[in-house]
């Protein structure tokens, strides 16, 4: 087959076969890419059930558009062969990963074994959410791009809801080692067969072995069936505990003990510091642009405080600065992880209320969730002075909450209570905690500091309780868990309809749904402007309904109102990051660079671990042409934390600018967020006089992101000089609500706009 030609795809290479299929490296001769084809082995060519399986596939295949899943572009025929034209991808299998440490007597690190795991998961929810169950779940379906991301292929024994079985009852589907108990049995396969086979790749991750072995495949898979893996620490030394239980729980040899969903061993990982999966372009850069929902939403590990500071404190030296440690659930019920989390929030909210205390922002304290790292370490990491950490047990109606403050840098207990008290005291203690940290401090307490301490919340502790699952679920993104925030905060309304922190949180989850893309811009923010109006009926002190009835108005171009709602949230929460964040955006619409950048500084001081705030600002660098500012920031950042793929956007961009259109070039292939990708491609093609390439990475850009990247197609045609062409899309970026617009006045890539007498009008239009 090699040198031949498929249709217009020339065959150029074999990259691998094996029992589902043969795969061909091609170059598709029309568009100048390169893709994989893959068709039936020889042989079995003619076999009616492999041809159907075959079809399936693709039927599958299509049904899935998914960033952690292999793309599929075309199906072609060839005489009496069919072929599917697949997304190439330059790298490798993670078998072949795998196999390379195992030479080199190395081991994954943690950090990427989540990471690379939560993409896998994030693949499998959705793929299950779409009635796609994979079967076959192992490592050599899995591809690692050059960039480290991970790619879910070959869904050959995959089943689709709806379509009928192609192995007979009682036949076992799947690979020896990777296999289901149910599976091994022949019974039908379900999302927690995929589960377990996860749980096996898991383990061979953490510690390059597979848990059930045997000399031959009878011992092998009465091992599956009977047999209980080496617990992985055992096989490697240091493994974080809750990454061992994670594992754990995936290998349960009954389905209904392994974790509900993929989401939820997506979100389990996530707790252990991975990275959040790649969001849709529209999605980061609006969540990057809005700031609009909770921090955890984009909390990701490796960032820290040396990104704007040139060398940490030493923690004695910052003693009213306080970091606010996870709260240990004592319960013995995993469910109620969400009720230790909200503590930790509640409390962490109640302290930045205090005017003479710095108090780090759930983001970045939230990664330390099951740390085995000393409190001196972690404070100098945050440059905090002083460390709370507690345990909270919950029942029906009780709560037991134990907390300690600790000087960070002698390691010594400054104050510590145990607080035994019926659930409908709470507030009380909440309250307590802040006011007996700030005599331990001797923080300065305002008149104003005292008032909003001492107001306390009453209504429905079952409405609280509510209150605290749906924040739970807002922080961890993905269309499930909105949901089911918003369910939370419905059934919190039917027991509580006054209470005005419901209200204000129905109003994030909807706005946060529009800048995820899950919903339509106008109606969600119709819903969000409802909810958050009504909170501030409820509530016109609770500086959440603030924050979000400002995001609204940054929705409809309402500078000045956006403005004042900011401003007040902030004098009524002077400590909250996120409207910090969202004060900066108005601050930047508003032609006020300067506070604006004063602003992002602030939200990055009190936040230093979260990766949206230390992008913004090197964007904002980037913006204001303060191009080494920006290089530094994005350099030391990729430093920390060397995967990440979603500051090489910003160096294409710096390098653009400086006239260096190979180094453009380069970071632009490298840029984890496709819609990114493409149009720092089309600028450094363009910038290279390579126009051909620059129209197809920009047809590709329209194609794909149309409906998410208008802003962005009009930067590309105005940096093309093409005028027409840039305020259409510039019209349509209007339309769409796009929030790349805030910053248009600045945007050096619209320079070739600002002499047009339209540009003019099109700024009245967006009410500059």
């Amino acid at each position: 087959m090699i040198g031949t030609s498929v249709s217009h795809y020339e065959i150029l290479e074999l990259l691998g076969e094996g029992g589902m299929g043969v795969v061909y490296k091609a170059r598709d001769t029309r568009l100048g890419r390169l893709v994989a084809l893959k068709c039936l082995p020889p042989g079995l060519a003619s076999h009616p059930e492999r041809i159907a399986r075959f079809r399936q596939e693709a039927k599958t295949i299509s049904s899935l558009n998914h960033p952690h899943i292999a793309t599929l572009l075309d199906v072609v025929e060839s005489g009496s062969s069919e072929f599917l034209v697949l997304e190439y991808i330059p790298g490798g299998t993670l078998a072949k990963k795998l196999a390379g440490l195992r030479s080199g007597r190395r081991q994954l690190p943690v950090t990427e074994i989540a990471a690379i795991g939560t993409q896998i998961a994030d693949a499998l929810a959705y793929a299950h959410g779409h009635g796609v169950i994979h079967r076959d779940v192992k490592a050599e379906n899995v591809m690692i791009a050059e960039d480290g991301s991970a790619k879910v292929t070959d869904f050959g024994l995959s089943r689709l809801r709806g379509t009928e079985h192609l192995t007979r009852s009682g036949d076992a589907v799947g690979t020896a080692g990777y296999m289901s108990p149910e599976q091994l049995r022949g019974e039908d396969s379900t999302p927690q067969s995929d589960i377990f086979s996860f749980g096996v790749l898991l383990y061979e991750l953490a510690t390059n072995t597979l848990p059930f072995q045997g000399d031959h495949e009878a011992a092998l898979m009465y091992s599956i069936l009977h047999g209980d893996p080496p617990v992985p620490h055992a096989r490697r030394e240091g493994l974080p505990p809750e990454l061992e239980r994670i594992i754990l729980r995936c290998l349960e040899k009954d389905p209904a003990k392994r974790y509900p969903s993929a989401g939820d061993v997506r979100d389990a990982l996530a707790s252990c510091g991975a990275p959040a999966p790649a969001a849709s372009a529209a999605r980061r850069r609006r969540a990057v642009r809005l700031a609009p929902i909770a921090a955890g939403i984009a909390a990701v590990a490796g960032l820290a405080l040396f990104l704007i500071i040139p060398a940490l404190r030493s923690p004695a030296s910052n003693r009213k600065t306080i970091a606010v440690l996870p709260f240990v659930n004592m319960s013995g019920d995993p469910r109620d992880e969400y009720f230790s989390d909200g503590m930790t929030e509640d409390i962490l909210t109640q302290l930045s209320k205090i005017a003479d205390l710095k108090v780090i922002s759930r983001t970045s304290v939230m990664q330390y969730k099951g740390t085995t790292k000393t409190i001196p370490r972690i404070a100098s990491e945050l440059n905090a002075g002083v460390v709370l950490e507690g345990s909270v047990r919950h029942t029906a109606d009780q709560v037991r909450i134990a907390a300690q403050l600790i000087d960070a840098g002698t390691d010594e207990l400054i104050w510590g209570e145990t607080y035994d008290k019926e659930f409908t005291k709470v507030f009380a203690i909440q309250t307590d905690v802040a006011q007996k940290i700030a005599a331990a401090l001797k923080a300065k307490l305002s008149a104003e500091d005292r008032q909003r301490l001492e107001r306390h919340f009453t209504g429905s502790p079952e409405a609280y309780s509510l209150l605290l699952q749906a924040k739970y679920w807002r922080d961890r993104p993905g269309r499930e868990n909105f949901h089911r925030a918003i369910d939370s905060l419905e059934r919190a309304l039917l027991l509580d309809s006054l209470d005005a922190r419901v209200w204000a949180c129905l109003s994030t989850v909807y706005a946060s749904e529009v800048n995820f893309g899950y919903v339509d811009a106008n109606d969600g923010y119709e819903q969000a402007r409802r909810t958050a109006a009504r909170a501030l009926a409820l509530d016109e002190t609770l500086p959440d309904a603030h924050s979000a009835m400002g995001r609204v108005l940054i929705h409809d171009y309402d500078w000045t109102g956006a403005d004042a709602e900011f401003r007040t949230a902030l004098s009524l929460d002077p400590g909250n990051s996120e409207s910090l964040m969202g004060a900066g955006t108005v601050a930047r619409a508003l032609d006020r660079s300067a506070d604006a950048l004063s602003l992002y500084q602030r939200a990055v001081d009190l936040d230093p671990m979260n990766l949206r705030w230390c992008q913004r600002l090197g964007e904002e660098f980037l913006d204001l042409g303060r191009l080494d500012e920006s290089a530094a920031m994005c350099s030391r950042a990729l430093d920390l934390d060397a995967g990440s793929q979603f500051f090489h956007g910003v160096l294409s961009q710096l390098a653009l600018f400086r006239g260096l259109s190979d180094t453009a070039l380069s970071e632009a292939a490298r840029e984890g967020d496709e819609g990114t990708r493409l149009q720092c491609l089309a600028l450094a093609y363009f910038a290279a006089r390579n126009g051909a390439a620059s129209d197809s990475a920009l047809d590709l850009l329209i194609a794909r992101h149309a409906e998410e990247y208008a802003c962005q197609v009009a930067e590309v045609y105005a940096y093309r000089g093409e005028r027409d062409r840039a305020f259409a899309w510039l019209e349509r970026a209007y339309r769409q609500r796009d929030t790349g617009l805030i910053v248009m006045r600045e945007d050096p890539l619209l320079g070739n706009l600002r002499n047009d007498p339209r540009w003019g009008v099109f700024l009245k239009s967006m009410n500059f």
